[in-house]
C-alpha cells in the first residue's frame, strides 16, 4: 500500500510539473523541474523527490496525495483460505497508523512513458505500526483469536514494484488507468504485540505473542503474500483516483 504509493507519488510529482506548466500556472517553488528529454530523467526525478520529502510527509493536495508521516489507513482486511499450512485466516486492522514512512530510501526508479510502466525499488529503514485489530483463524500451526490493540515495528523493509497502465477514452478525454501491479516485499526483522488475545488471557496471550515473534520466517512466509495481494488492490485504486483527474495529454504532453 504505502510502499507503493510512494513510488506513484514520485512519478506524479514529476508529471504535475508538466500539468502546471502546460496550463501556464505558476510552478510551485518547491518543485524541481525535470525534462522528459533529459537522458538521466530518472535520476532527476529521484533528486526532485528528495527535495519534496517534507511535502510528501505533509501531503500534496495538488495531486491528491495524502500525508505519509504518519500514513493512515482506515481498514485493511487480510484473508487466507485453507491449505497445507493454513486452515483459514481472517484479520481486520482498523485505524491503521504507520510512522517512519518519510524516511524511505529510493534504490532505483524507472519510468517507461511509451509502455506506461513504472518500476520502483524502495527501502524503509524502520516502520512503526499501531492499529485496532480483530483476528480469527489459524496461521501456520498457531491459533489466533481476539480483538484489541496491535502494536509493532519492522526494520529494513524492501519493496519492489512494477505498475502497468493503459489509455482509456472517456468522452473527449484520454485517461491513464492502472490495470496491474506486481509487488514483492521483504522484511529484515519485526516485533509485534497483539493485546487482548483470547479474551485477555495473560498466559495464552503472552505465549502466542512469543511464538509470533520467534517463528518469523514461517510467519512472514504466510503473511507477506497475503499483504502483497491486498496492497496491489489498494494501490491500483489509489492510483486511478489520482490519474482520473487529469487528461493523459496533460500528464504526458506530446
Amino acid at each position: 500500500m504505502l510502499l507503493c504509493k510512494v513510488c506513484l507519488v514520485l512519478c506524479l510529482s514529476y508529471n504535475f510539473i508538466k500539468i502546471t506548466k502546460g496550463a501556464d500556472t505558476k510552478i510551485p517553488d518547491y518543485i524541481h523541474v525535470c525534462k522528459r528529454t533529459d537522458p538521466k530523467v530518472d535520476e532527476c526525478i529521484i533528486q526532485s523527490v528528495d527535495q519534496l520529502r517534507p511535502k510528501l510527509a505533509q501531503g500534496i493536495p495538488e495531486i491528491n496525495a495524502p500525508a505519509i508521516e504518519p500514513f493512515y489507513l482506515h481498514n485493511l482486511t487480510i484473508f487466507g483460505g485453507a491449505n497445507q499450512t493454513q486452515d483459514g485466516f481472517l484479520a481486520n486492522l482498523y485505524n491503521f497508523e504507520i510512522s517512519g514512512c518519510s524516511n524511505f530510501q529510493i534504490n532505483s526508479l524507472n519510468v517507461n512513458v511509451d509502455k506506461l510502466i513504472i518500476r520502483c525499488d524502495l527501502t524503509f529503514p524502520v516502520l512503526n505500526f499501531l492499529a485496532d485489530y480483530n483476528i480469527d483463524g489459524k496461521i501456520i500451526f498457531l491459533k489466533l483469536q481476539g480483538n484489541g490493540k496491535f502494536k509493532g515495528n519492522a526494520t529494513n523493509v524492501q519493496a519492489r514494484t512494477i505498475m502497468r497502465a493503459n489509455i482509456v477514452e472517456n468522452g473527449d478525454r484520454k485517461q491513464m488507468k492502472f490495470n496491474h501491479m506486481d509487488v514483492k516485499v521483504k522484511v529484515g526483522d519485526y516485533s509485534v504485540v497483539l493485546e487482548n488475545l483470547f479474551g485477555g488471557d495473560p498466559v495464552l496471550g503472552k505465549a502466542t505473542n512469543d511464538v509470533i515473534n520467534d517463528a518469523k520466517e514461517e510467519m512472514l512466509g504466510v503473511v507477506i503474500p497475503l499483504l502483497e495481494k491486498e496492497f496491489s488492490k489498494i494501490i491500483i485504486d489509489f492510483s486511478n483516483r489520482i490519474t482520473s483527474r487529469f487528461d493523459y495529454d496533460n500528464i504526458f504532453p506530446v
